[in-house]
């Protein structure tokens, strides 16, 4: 829109993406190639890991080298196979479906809240069968899952909740770490999200047979005693000391990160309470989210999503339609078609569904920019 780009703000822009790196991550990186432990192997790797896990409240953390690779060994860890079924919300990133093809499931597509983006537990409980051997709740853009709902529908089946956690890093839910509300959690550290080290992963588990069976997947099947006996088919899943480096330094500077995403969000909310075309997520009492990205959907009256994208990046603002609805993917296509639960809710968020900056390095006045420009752009 020409209005648009008369505004001065425009020529600097506001980046959808960007890591949040200080002197402190470039101090340890740098530690760590001094001592040329950069391998699969060492302190940092040890003491992220014991840090990571105390922060979140499990007995147990390791890293893998992706978020994809996380939920991969979990399930495999499991012990998920050929024949078995995964339930997976309609509405979350590819890598959460293609895990459960990698470990040999099947995945079974359910719609997610309105309200929240989440997966939706009556819609879980109708998809459940005699096959169904885990739920994938996946805290979407950072919201914990309603997990008391879940465990009801799993607890009494011997089914596992595998929590996608890859937006919702030190999330809390109903006062307690949300990644002690699975039978295991996995996170990201992909470049885009809150806590990077460019690509990683983590798996988080109180589970200690299952930890063993995890920490032998990620390398190869190689028991846990440093000896070369290898007690299973295994993967290189293995996440570097120098990436560790870098994520010991996030931790550390975990609190104020997330503070920062926090205040953001609450300005986000407050400049866009006034405009009725435009949903933001709801928040529930029992949620403790953290904030990855500033999702909101746009009412039916406003133009097609990829135009407002069009019209914010002429701006120089980044934005992202929401993902697509899985069972809309080729790949994934046929899984639906064999059990056609209703994808009502996920269906309509990929054609509305549209994804705002929120990075800690952020001002006040970017979040002005980005919703000025927004406002414009929906007209």
């Amino acid at each position: 829109m020409t209005a648009s780009l008369s505004m001065p703000w425009c020529a600097s822009g506001v980046p959808l993406l960007l890591p949040d790196l200080s002197e402190l991550e470039y101090a340890y990186a740098a530690q760590a190639l001094k001592s040329g432990d950069i391998g699969p192997a060492g302190p940092f790797r040890d003491r992220f890991e014991a840090v990571w896990a105390a922060r979140n409240g499990t007995a147990h953390a390791i890293t893998l080298s992706s978020g994809t690779a996380a939920l991969h060994v979990a399930l495999a860890a499991l012990g998920i196979g050929p024949g078995d079924e995964v339930i997976v919300p309609a509405t979350t990133y590819v890598a959460s479906a293609n895990a459960v093809l990698h470990a040999g499931g099947r995945p079974v597509f359910v719609d997610v809240d309105p309200g929240t983006f989440c997966i939706d537990p009556a819609a879980t409980a109708a998809a459940v069968t005699t096959r169904t051997r885990a739920i994938m709740p996946v805290h979407l853009f950072g919201h914990p899952c309603p997990m008391d709902e879940l465990w009801e529908i799993a607890g009494t089946q011997n089914i596992a909740l595998v929590a996608d956690a890859a937006h919702a890093p030190l999330a809390g839910y109903r006062g307690s770490p949300l990644a002690a509300a699975a039978t295991v959690t996995t996170h990201s550290f992909f470049q885009n999200k809150i806590f990077s080290c460019g690509e990683g992963g983590a798996l988080l588990t109180n589970d200690p047979d299952l930890i063993v069976c995890a920490t032998q997947l990620r390398a190869h099947g190689l028991g846990l005693d440093g000896q070369s006996v290898y007690h299973r088919l295994g993967y290189n899943y293995r996440l570097t000391n120098l990436a560790c480096a870098i994520l010991c330094a996030q931790e550390e500077r975990a609190d104020t990160i997330l503070a920062r995403h926090a205040e953001l969000n609450r300005l986000y909310r407050q400049r866009l309470a006034d405009y009725p075309c435009i949903t933001v997520q709801e928040v529930r009492d029992w949620a403790q989210p953290v904030h990855w990205l500033f999702p909101v959907v746009l009412s039916n009256e406003a133009p097609a999503i990829d135009r407002v994208i069009a019209r914010l990046r002429d701006c120089g603002i980044g934005a992202r339609p929401f993902f697509p609805s899985l069972d809309t993917i080729p790949h994934l296509s046929a899984f639906h078609a064999e059990r056609r639960h209703p994808l009502t809710t996920a269906h309509h968020l990929s054609e509305r569904g549209l994804l705002l900056p929120l990075r800690a390095t952020m001002s006040d006045c970017d979040v002005e920019r980005v919703v000025e420009a927004l406002v414009v752009a929906v007209r």
